[in-house]
């Protein structure tokens, strides 16, 4: 009988030993406060070297080194025949095996002979280069690796390393919540909850990846200088205003979103930022692109722009996209431009250079005009378009997509507000019907274009409209399928609510690449389509959804390969055992 038989150890819970009897040689452990795996790697350790093998473990820092190691001297006190070196903090035990613990601060200090258990301790918190002086240690031995960590947020190398483990042969993941010991009253949890906001609750005891510790980012900040000037309200009382030049543009402080942040950590570094207090001022984002096309909704949308940004003192643009897809389209533009000059609207035309599609021309020109609106966005910080869509446009979109077979997302997704590329595309007019805004044309302009199209049953959406209007002449009651569609968005927006929570969850996104682990797909079929819609449309940067039908034929494909690749919507979609990797195509 060996000594480690006669010691009585503290009882792992059923979750540590699912741990310890992984049979896997790298394993990394994404755990929540208090489930217990410092102890798991303490008496892990322990077993290893009573057995006769070479340990270290390792913390981030030395503070923390000694506290690991006054825990290991508890437990060794208690076992016979161990040497205990209290500089080295070593403990030899009488098997030939020891235990030393380490500390990250410096990667260079851990150079040394052969191992076999190298346990790194909250590794979210260490430098990656521990890691690559530490793996060649464990070359000759075929030592095991413990990695073990609460999340210090997302893109950080434990997070990478957490994601890449799930892809590779003998790396097993882990991951579990503080309810996951049983030993801690899940009262207890559930107060810490109460207590600490949702990211930090969800970091510290859920143990997810997020962005806490990054809701400002330093990009997004720059310093100006203010003035203070005394002027009039409606009622003639002075009052004194804050105003600083931001770019081309005065900015008042008293219409900025304020944020006071209080930093109460203490430090003794010398490096330590002795910030106590931080005010930060945001800067309303109501400037906008209008795009014209010329017809009676964007016209009458130009209109109420420019009454609204003169109230507002707002910046706005406009815009009108010359397709060339008919040989007057350029006296089109200028007869509009000049509609507008009337009322002090510079409307600038832009003009679409290239060959034209023979197929689907609609689909094509739409796409031309957002990525040529969106081109505007970004040479003018300007990050909201204003579009002319009604509720005639939205009855339209439902019965388009219902013909096509589209789903739920498909048919209600004209919406007052969306966003393509990070711009705000936005739709002011949305529940206003077209006669409505015909009127209002006609009273102010006298006259707008009117696009030959628009009767050209050739397109399904004329032909659809044409199908409304007879409905309308059988008794089709707008006002009850406008309630229709809006039960249908909360439904939609129920479904919402789970793909977003999958993609945070279950996927790791990065500019160009998208790494997918096995729960991703375990989703109900629409929220799982609605998922990986959305990773296609992100790191292929398309401005639309790929089409439905290939997206289901790719998730089908996914589903019973365990080894596939395969393009779509300018993406390579490989599988690789459980692990899905999305990479912009090249």
């Amino acid at each position: 009988m060996s000594e480690l038989d006669i010691i009585e150890l503290p009882q792992l819970h059923k979750n540590q030993i699912k741990v310890i009897q992984d049979p896997c040689r790298f394993k990394v452990i994404v755990a929540g406060r208090r489930f217990g795996k410092t102890r798991l790697s303490i008496l892990y350790s322990i077993k290893t070297a009573m057995n006769g093998g070479r340990v270290w473990f390792i913390a981030p820092t030395y503070n923390m080194t000694q506290d690991s190691y006054r825990e290991f001297k508890h437990f060794a006190n208690q076992i016979p025949n161990t040497n205990i070196r209290e500089v080295e903090k070593r403990i030899e035990f009488s098997s030939g095996g020891f235990i030393q613990c380490k500390s990250g601060d410096n990667p260079d200090r851990l150079r040394g002979a052969g191992l076999d258990l190298v346990i790194l301790d909250e590794v979210a918190f260490m430098k990656k280069d521990v890691w690559e002086v530490i793996r060649p240690t464990l070359t000759d031995r075929q030592g095991e690796a413990i990695f073990i960590s609460t999340p210090n947020g997302m893109g950080t190398w434990f997070h990478e390393l957490t994601m890449k483990a799930e892809t590779l042969n003998n790396w097993a993941v882990f991951r579990f919540t503080s309810f996951d010991n049983p030993y801690i009253a899940k009262e207890e949890i559930e107060g810490a909850r109460e207590e600490l906001g949702s990211l930090v609750f969800s970091q510290e005891y859920l143990a997810e990846f997020t962005e806490f510790g990054a809701i400002f980012r330093s990009e997004w900040a720059r310093f100006y200088d203010t003035t203070e000037r005394i002027e009039y309200d409606d009622n003639g009382n002075n009052i004194v205003n804050t105003y600083y030049q931001l770019d081309d543009e005065e900015v008042v402080l008293s219409e900025c979103r304020k944020y006071c942040t209080v930093d109460l950590a203490a430090s003794t570094k010398t490096t330590a930022d002795y910030t106590v207090i931080v005010t930060v001022a945001v800067t309303p984002k109501n400037n906008f692109i209008v795009a014209v096309s010329g017809g009676p909704d964007s016209l009458a949308l130009a209109f109420f722009s420019k009454i609204y940004s003169i109230k507002k003192s707002l910046k706005v643009k406009y815009f009108i996209v010359d397709h060339k897809l008919r040989s007057n389209s350029s006296t089109e533009a200028l007869f509009v431009k000049g509609l507008l000059k009337n009322f002090s609207i510079d409307l600038n035309i832009l003009k679409w250079i290239g060959k034209k599609p023979t197929s689907n021309i609609q689909s094509v020109a739409r796409e031309q005009r957002y990525k040529h609106l969106i081109q505007q966005t970004k040479k003018l910080k300007i990050n909201n378009i204003l579009l002319g869509h009604h509720i005639n446009d939205v009855f339209e979109n439902f019965f388009i997509r219902f013909l096509r077979g589209s789903g739920l997302n498909g048919m209600v997704s004209l919406d007052k507000k969306s966003v393509i590329q990070n711009v705000n595309i936005l739709r002011p007019l949305i529940h206003i019907e077209k006669q409505d805004l015909i009127y209002v044309t006609k009273k102010v302009f006298n006259t707008y274009v009117e696009d030959p199209s628009n009767n050209d049953e050739n397109f399904t959406r004329v032909r659809v409209r044409n199908l409304i209007a007879k409905l309308e002449a059988e008794g089709f009651d707008k006002k009850k399928f406008k309630l229709t569609i809006k039960n249908l968005k909360h439904s939609n927006n129920a479904i919402k609510f789970f793909y977003e929570k999958n993609l945070r969850e279950n996927s790791v996104i990065f500019k160009n690449k998208a790494i997918l682990n096995e729960e991703f797909f375990n989703y109900p079929e629409e929220v799982l389509f609605r998922s990986f819609s959305q990773i296609l449309k992100l790191i292929g940067n398309n401005h639309f959804f790929a089409r439905g039908k290939k997206i289901k034929k790719i998730l089908e494909i996914l589903s019973y390969k365990t080894n596939a690749k395969c393009t779509l919507g300018n993406c390579v979609i490989e599988k690789i055992n459980k692990t899905v990797i999305v990479l912009k195509e090249r």
